[in-house]
């Protein structure tokens, strides 16, 4: 009662602070009354809002109370007031497990973390809460941005690569940027090129017709390195369905059967292929010979006499056609011993 009256009495606003310093002190540590003590601090926050002294008094009694929200208050307040970078560091972040964990309000808790992120931008637990919010909001892009972050701190390759890949599925499924997904997924397999996880996503990406050409350049030269030759053979053959001139769908139909043959040793393989892009492009003069060379090696000649006939009938130059019409002629007599079909 008499710091009361002397507190009434002071016209000084700091010696009125410096008592209510005492009223709360005495409160709280000598008759055990934090509810008055709560008050006297208060008061004394009232005449200066920066008043640490006050602050952190505040901080300890209503953390011990359990009043999440007018802790809440003070710890905003500290945060403003605070000098020390590490001390708002400190602040922020339990500002922010306050919001997120006590009061249960995500925006505020987010708010709180990026305190800390301006605060030190490397802070890891920052770092992690605000990518667990972001997620959970479906805050999709601030995601993608937190993500980055995590990729420029990351302590290893294969940490680094793990979060590559999540950036890659964030924008491939949830931002629909099919384009990004593919620049990241390369990232991942410039490092490890045989990470499933990457592979198996770009494969899927190829699925769309608009992607299939970016996808295919990707997968390609993997696939040839780690000879994974009937994977290779479908994202080639998943590609002609882009190209719309028959000269380029030809000369992608000889590099098929060249993978058949050499990598997948199937030689009848590779012999329909090269059939395929004859019927493409019955006018590029190394079709026709490896055509010619496998038919001898696997007897296939009637089918190729027939693949020349049908270029024939379907053909639009008089003058390729005979050609074709010679050779056909010449291989039934010779190889097939037809001279009916010669004639």
């Amino acid at each position: 009662d008499v710091l009361e009256r002397k507190v009434a009495r002071s016209l000084d606003d700091d010696h009125r602070r410096f008592l209510l310093h005492t009223v709360g002190e005495s409160q709280r540590d000598m008759l055990n009354n934090p509810t008055a003590a709560i008050h006297a601090f208060r008061r004394a926050l009232e005449l200066d809002p920066t008043d640490l002294v006050a602050l952190e008094a505040l901080d300890g009694l209503l953390s011990q109370r359990g009043d999440h929200r007018g802790l809440a208050e003070v710890l905003q307040q500290r945060l403003d007031v605070e000098s020390d970078p590490a001390a708002r560091t400190d602040t922020a972040l339990r500002l922010g497990r306050l919001w997120e964990r006590s009061l249960e309000d995500p925006h505020h808790a987010i708010d709180a973390y990026r305190r800390a992120l301006d605060e030190s931008p490397s802070q890891a637990e920052a770092i992690r809460a605000l990518e667990r919010l972001f997620a959970a909001q479906s805050m999709f892009p601030e995601l993608l941005e937190n993500l980055r972050m995590q990729v420029a701190l990351a302590a290893s390759p294969a940490d680094r690569s793990a979060l590559l890949l999540r950036i890659g599925a964030l924008q491939q499924k949830e931002l629909s940027d099919s384009d990004a997904a593919l620049d990241s997924y390369r990232e991942v397999l410039a490092a490890e090129p045989t990470n499933a996880q990457a592979l198996t996503a770009v494969r899927e990406i190829s699925q769309d017709v608009d992607q299939r050409v970016a996808a295919v350049e990707v997968l390609e030269p993997l696939y040839r390195g780690a000879g994974r030759w009937d994977d290779l053979v479908q994202v080639l053959e998943h590609r002609i369905e882009c190209i719309d001139d028959p000269a380029q769908r030809a000369s992608e139909r000889r590099r098929i059967a060249a993978v058949h043959e050499d990598g997948r040793k199937d030689p009848a393989a590779a012999f329909e292929s090269y059939l395929l892009a004859f019927s493409e492009d019955a006018g590029e003069p190394s079709t026709l010979a490896e055509l010619e060379r496998l038919a001898a090696s696997l007897g296939r000649w009637t089918d190729l006499v027939s693949a020349l006939e049908r270029a024939v009938r379907d053909g639009s130059d008089p003058s390729a056609g005979r050609d074709l019409s010679v050779r056909a002629a010449r291989i039934s007599v010779e190889r097939i011993e037809d001279d009916t079909r010669a004639a």
